[in-house]
């Protein structure tokens, strides 16, 4: 072999074979098939993976209207109304990869919610960079509404006065679900989430713990590759607590699921140890 003899690297069912190889002796075209071959291949084999959340110097703030006390005043406030600058969230950045799950804890007040509205585009950040799986939350809102699932609390997603298998219906309708894949996924979270014998009860005849489960159904039913949980065991039992605990964790687990839990509940920062912030 010549002085100019080169080691080229072939990509072949999973293993490396290493040929010397000389430009001179080769047809070039044969020699420039087997460099972009080669090339193709490394590149195949690159996993590139994007973050899941990506909030880079985010921040937002509320503009509040200042009144007093008196008629005199109030007619004053509509003809030279006076404003406060309140600020939320101040310059925060963070990184959440794909299938972790993070515990956001913070104070009363800290913006946690702020955060998560501002994750799901409800809100519009004041300053700052928001991605989620790619995408501009708030410029892109029904793409990544496609995407994610939300709880906030004690704001249920689902219709007041109808049955709870209504309710998942409509859900249903509204992402497309495919039907046999959404009554594969009603049976799971009925068995799961016991919520059998509360198909067919109206949501405003359910205690406390039994709409969080109703709402957990209703937010995983499409599968969503991003979950955001907005202090879910608020003023739940500790049974209840444990149950959807477990759920969450499963969901993580088997699913792949990034979740972000927003809690003021030590027990609930235990389960979602992956990462935390604060």
């Amino acid at each position: 072999m010549s002085q100019y003899a080169i080691k080229t690297a072939l990509w072949y069912k999973s293993r490396h074979f290493y040929v010397e190889l000389d430009p001179f002796l080769l047809n070039p075209a044969l020699y420039l098939l087997l460099q972009l071959q080669f090339a193709l291949s490394r590149r195949s084999t690159i996993n590139v993976t994007l973050p899941a959340i990506e909030v880079d110097k985010l921040s937002k703030t509320f503009r509040i209207g200042q009144k007093e006390v008196g008629l005199f005043s109030a007619v004053k406030a509509l003809l030279r109304p006076r404003y406060q600058e309140k600020v939320a969230v101040d310059k925060i950045s963070f990184c959440i990869n794909p299938g972790e799950m993070v515990g956001y804890i913070g104070v009363n007040g800290a913006g946690k919610s702020t955060t998560i509205k501002m994750l799901t585009g409800i809100l519009q950040p004041s300053q700052g960079n928001v991605r989620v799986l790619g995408r501009n939350p708030h410029k892109e809102r029904v793409n990544n509404a496609r995407e994610i699932g939300v709880v906030f609390g004690q704001r249920t997603q689902l219709w007041w006065d109808l049955a709870l298998i209504e309710s998942l219906n409509l859900i249903a309708k509204i992402y497309e679900l495919e039907p046999k894949r959404y009554q594969t996924l009603l049976d799971r979270f009925a068995e799961e989430l016991e919520l059998k014998e509360l198909l067919s009860v109206p949501i405003r005849q359910m205690s406390l713990g039994q709409k969080m489960r109703s709402e957990l159904a209703a937010t995983l039913i499409h599968e969503p590759k991003v979950v955001y949980l907005d202090e879910p065991t608020i003023g739940l039992d500790l049974v209840v607590k444990d149950r959807i605990r477990e759920f969450i964790k499963q969901q993580n687990s088997e699913q792949g699921t990034t979740v972000v839990l927003t809690t003021h509940d030590l027990g609930d920062i235990d389960q979602h140890h992956q990462g935390t912030l604060w």
